[in-house]
């Protein structure tokens, strides 16, 4: 008796399980025009009717316990069977769908939107080291240069980060604060900056003795820095008024007064002045600090770009495209973007927040230059987009895949290409241009070598300043704009992106390149007495990665035991492909061990990212297929089939093999990157394939 059972690997979005195995269920079901033409009959010897349903929860591996509690995920089985007349079984199929999204989804609602936004911004980091570990490998000035990549990462999401952190809070502590009222309205403004020392303390203390994750341990700890910074300046720097007149502190307060306080109002009266006092002051010097954070960011994210175009020239950037420049400085625009949005949201609050008379734009001018590159950026893919679907609206599918000449089909690829496409870095790299004169500029005036603030771009940056309400407004309304009408296309964009992350993310952070499963940051390694984790720390290494195929090891040895198939076909999409892959390739030959002789392991992918993304980018990361001996074709490998179905306007998955042999690819007409089990060019692939 022939017993298949299919196994589905879902791709990004799917916010529940059960859905793509219902739509593969509706794909190998026959038509309803063919059965308006069979007779009863002929329906009953060649269909597999639907038998039953099971909805049931697996137990995940003790690893992964929280609380002392066993963590579940869902499992739904479509069991389908043709029986004789004497009600003897014939076949069976048994569809399974395996459940991962909820690691990587993001949560509905608006809230769940910006946190996806947020969680992609310091995801980039992961983005940055496994590139530069392909990028530049070994070591000597390579070394040096990963590092450099990675110090300007770990800026943005340590220091900058928990500066911005500290600093509203700080602004929400004192805007509390000013609402008490008298006799202990001014006792209450004064022990505001020790509320947010104390509350910031408390909070990094407590995420450092209870996160597992490297990168969040690392922000806790500068949130902690940063709290004792703050109280350092409370003690010996208290004022304006009670710096010394011949003092650096007079100076670099001079600087930061001049910046936001309105040239008119200092001329007219002191109300900026006196409102530059306290935690305002306190404030503005963390500002001053985070300025020289972020010209390190720019700094080092030049050095990199400078050796990216070193490559270049030597012709090495051909074995593998650099993302690192542009990631740092899309990490850049993002997170400028981000807080100029946060802190135009405090500056509405009332004016006990910050005084009206105290000026921000200066602080967050490169807003501008932020929000008209990510313009850019959007106008540039969408483009080619459209010019992508131009194209594949008259593209003749045939002549995609050539036997015999394999760089038909990865020009093609590469000409479409909108994941990182050439024409967004570009605009990513003017940002980055741009960002680094304002930010030299800024820097050499602090030191009073230029006279103007801006240098070479003052008519810019003093137009941004004049304009800055509208700047905010426009960031605004094209926030509100993409919330409202392109919500559904951002939530696509952002479930990619961050399954890409996961799939990239080392809780460890640095444990490829180590070679340790190391999580403690630098100062847990200084004070280990102090700053020792909580019990139960585990995440370590690629700890999300090794959870999802984790997951699908469980569910497979339970099936196989419980269903004794005959023949396994595994159909996934998208970044599933990527895991069927992965555990395919690890556990292949014992899933066949466990069948009976003669038995059959298949693999569909369907849009699959791993050549043109993971494979193109992180080479490192993502070994060449034919270095994968398992998934050979039998006897040497696992595999009985192989087919890869890509639509030819897919800008998240393309072909394997630009040749076709291993897998059998097969190009279908455009229709994007999701809902392939739906697609009517699918369907009959689908039902030729798994018979």
């Amino acid at each position: 008796m022939k017993r298949q059972l299919v196994i589905v690997v879902h791709g990004v979005g799917v916010k529940e399980a059960g859905v793509s195995a219902d739509m593969l269920s509706t794909a190998l079901d026959e038509k309803p025009e063919d059965a308006k033409r069979e007779t009863r009959k002929s329906i009953a010897g060649n269909r597999l009717k639907p038998h039953s349903s099971d909805d049931f929860y697996l137990r995940e591996l003790g690893d992964y316990n929280s609380v002392g509690k066993r963590q579940l995920f869902p499992a739904r089985i479509r069991r389908y069977r043709n029986n004789a007349e004497d009600g003897t079984l014939l076949e069976e199929r048994v569809i399974a769908d395996f459940y991962w999204g909820d690691i990587s989804n993001i949560a509905s609602g608006i809230a769940g939107l910006f946190l996806g936004i947020l969680k992609t911004i310091l995801g980039l980091c992961h983005i940055v080291r496994e590139n530069a570990l392909s990028v530049f490998p070994g070591s000597g000035v390579n070394a040096y240069v990963r590092k450099v990549a990675n110090s300007a990462a770990l800026v943005i999401h340590g220091p900058i980060a928990a500066i911005n952190v500290v600093l509203v809070l700080g602004v929400l502590i004192n805007a509390a604060c000013g609402l008490v009222g008298e006799p202990y309205h001014l006792t209450a403004l004064k022990l505001s900056p020790w509320l947010t020392v104390a509350i910031s303390l408390v909070a990094g203390f407590n995420v450092l003795r209870r996160s597992d994750v490297y990168l969040t341990r690392w922000f806790a700890c500068w949130t902690v820095i940063c709290a004792l910074v703050l109280a350092v300046i409370v003690v010996i720097w208290p004022s304006p008024n009670d710096v010394p007149q011949s003092s650096l502190f007079l100076m670099i307060d001079q600087v930061l007064q001049n910046q936001v306080c309105d040239a008119k109002d200092m001329v007219t009266n002191d109300s900026c002045k006196s409102a530059y006092e306290g935690l305002y002051a306190h404030g503005l010097r963390l500002v001053g600090l985070m300025g020289i954070a972020w010209v390190w960011v720019v700094l080092a994210n030049v050095g990199v770009a400078a050796m990216e175009i070193r490559r270049y020239f030597f012709g090495e950037s051909r074995e593998t495209p650099s993302l690192v420049s542009a990631t740092i400085a899309l990490m850049s625009m993002l997170w400028i973007i981000l807080c100029a949005a946060i802190w135009a949201s405090i500056i509405k609050l009332p004016t006990v927040a910050i005084p009206e008379s105290i000026q921000l734009q200066p602080i967050l001018g490169t807003v501008g230059y932020a929000i008209f590159a990510l313009f850019c950026v959007i106008t540039m893919g969408l483009l080619v987009f459209l010019m992508n679907k131009r194209w594949a609206a008259s593209f003749d599918l045939d002549t995609y895949i050539s036997s015999t000449d394999g760089s038909i089909a990865d020009t093609i690829a590469n000409r479409h290409r909108i994941i990182m496409s050439p024409y967004m870095i570009y605009a990513i790299w003017a940002f980055l241009f741009l960002f680094a004169l304002s930010s030299i500029a800024a820097t050499l005036y602090l030191a009073g070598l230029l006279q103007s603030r801006a240098g070479v771009l003052t008519p810019v940056e003093d137009f941004m300043h004049r304009n800055f309400g509208q700047v905010l407004a426009a960031l605004a309304v094209g926030s509100s704009l993409l919330f409202a009408f392109g919500q559904q296309q951002l939530r696509a964009g952002l479930g990619i992106a961050i399954d890409v992350i996961t799939w990239l993310n080392d809780e460890s952070w640095n444990s490829r390149e180590r070679g340790t499963k190391e999580t403690r940051i630098f100062a847990e390694r200084w004070f280990p007495t102090a700053l020792k984790a909580g019990k139960g720390v585990k995440n370590h290494g690629y700890w999300r990665r090794e959870r999802i195929k984790n997951r699908l090891k469980v569910m497979m040895s339970k099936l196989i035991r419980d269903e004794q198939p005959t023949e396994i076909y595994f159909v996934s999409h998208s970044q599933g492909t990527v895991v069927a892959i992965d555990v395919l390739n690890e556990l292949g030959h014992q899933w066949l061990s466990m069948l009976p002789e003669g038995a059959e392991l298949n693999l569909v992918t369907m849009g699959s990212p791993y050549i043109h993304v993971h494979r193109h980018y992180f080479p490192h990361a993502f070994p060449a297929i034919g270095m994968m001996q398992n998934l050979a074709p039998s006897p040497k490998g696992v595999l009985s089939g192989w087919i890869n179905i890509f639509r030819i306007d897919d800008f998240v998955g393309t072909h394997i093999d630009p040749h076709g042999h291993w897998p059998q690819e097969n190009p279908v007409a455009a229709n994007g990157h999701t809902y392939y089990w739906i697609d009517e060019n699918v369907f009959p692939i689908l039902k030729r394939f798994l018979g």
